[in-house]
C-alpha cells in the first residue's frame, strides 16, 4: 500500500480527470397572447444557470451586443424546433491565422 502522499496524488489526479467540459443549456419555449391590437406568438430562449458549467458564450454574447444580433449567431432555425431544452454548440470559424473571426451557435436537443 502506498504512502499518504501517493493516496492523496492519486486523488487529485482522478479529481481533475472527472471535470467535465463547460457547457451551456437553454429551454426554448413558445407563448401565445392576445391583446386589443392582435394575436401573437413568441419565442422564448431563457438560459439555464443551475444546468450550464463554465462559461455561458451565447449569454455573453446578448450581453455584449443585444438580442437582436445574438440571436442572428444561432445558426438553426429556432422557428423550427420543439419546445424543450437544448445544448448551445458554439462553431468557431477561424481566419488564416488562426485567430477567432466569428462564432455562431447551434442549439442540439438534450434526450432524457
Amino acid at each position: 500500500m502506498g504512502s499518504k502522499r501517493d493516496l492523496k496524488l492519486e486523488l487529485t489526479t482522478l479529481e481533475l480527470s472527472d471535470q467535465k467540459t463547460p457547457n451551456e443549456y437553454v429551454k426554448l419555449s413558445t407563448e401565445y397572447y392576445h391583446t386589443n391590437r392582435g394575436i401573437y406568438k413568441k419565442r422564448c430562449i431563457t438560459f439555464l444557470r443551475k444546468k450550464s458549467r463554465g462559461y455561458s458564450m451565447l449569454e455573453e454574447e446578448a450581453n455584449m451586443t443585444n438580442a437582436r444580433e445574438a440571436l442572428e449567431t444561432i445558426s438553426t432555425d429556432i422557428d423550427d424546433l420543439e419546445d424543450g431544452e437544448y445544448l448551445v454548440y458554439p462553431i468557431v470559424h477561424r481566419d488564416g491565422w488562426g485567430e477567432v473571426d466569428s462564432v455562431e451557435y447551434k442549439l442540439i436537443k438534450e434526450t432524457e
